[in-house]
């Protein structure tokens, strides 16, 4: 199934991976880590590793989420992949993990915009707005 792999300093290419589940995705790409599952439209799914803060890993790019109140674009760091997913099953299924379905043509062009010099130019200075006044990592204090 097609799926895009990005490594920091490299271009994001497609590659083929022969998984069922998410979680089996770290057997074709083992550097991911410990997986964070981060949910975009079309049932794509950004996987990364969730301690890559933690291990010190470099910065990849910059991700918009303009559905997010307090982190509209994130520094999106170490390796990722980028999968399809099937649609979940009814409520009443029990679900082990988002089954993988491979990428569309549509999918990887929708994917590779984000990459592009532009946006990512447009959403650093973005997130330089955004953090200017703050660490990106202190905790976030909402009052009701």
């Amino acid at each position: 199934m097609k799926a895009i792999k990005k490594e920091v300093n490299n271009p994001c290419e497609v590659i083929d991976i022969d998984c069922r589940y998410a979680c089996d995705v770290i057997k074709a790409v083992p550097e991911l880590g410990y997986i964070e599952r981060v949910p975009m439209e079309n049932n794509i799914l950004l996987l990364a590793d969730e301690e890559g803060h933690i291990k010190g890993l470099p910065h990849n790019f910059f991700l918009s989420f303009p559905n997010s109140k307090h982190f509209p674009v994130q520094d999106i760091i170490g390796t990722v992949v980028f999968i399809k997913t099937k649609p979940l099953p009814p409520l009443d299924e029990e679900i082990y993990d988002y089954e993988v379905d491979g990428l569309s043509n549509e999918d990887v062009e929708l994917i590779k915009k984000i990459f592009t010099e532009d946006n990512q130019a447009k959403l650093s200075k973005k997130f330089d707005e955004i953090y200017k006044d703050r660490d990106y990592w202190s905790p976030i204090v909402t009052t009701w």
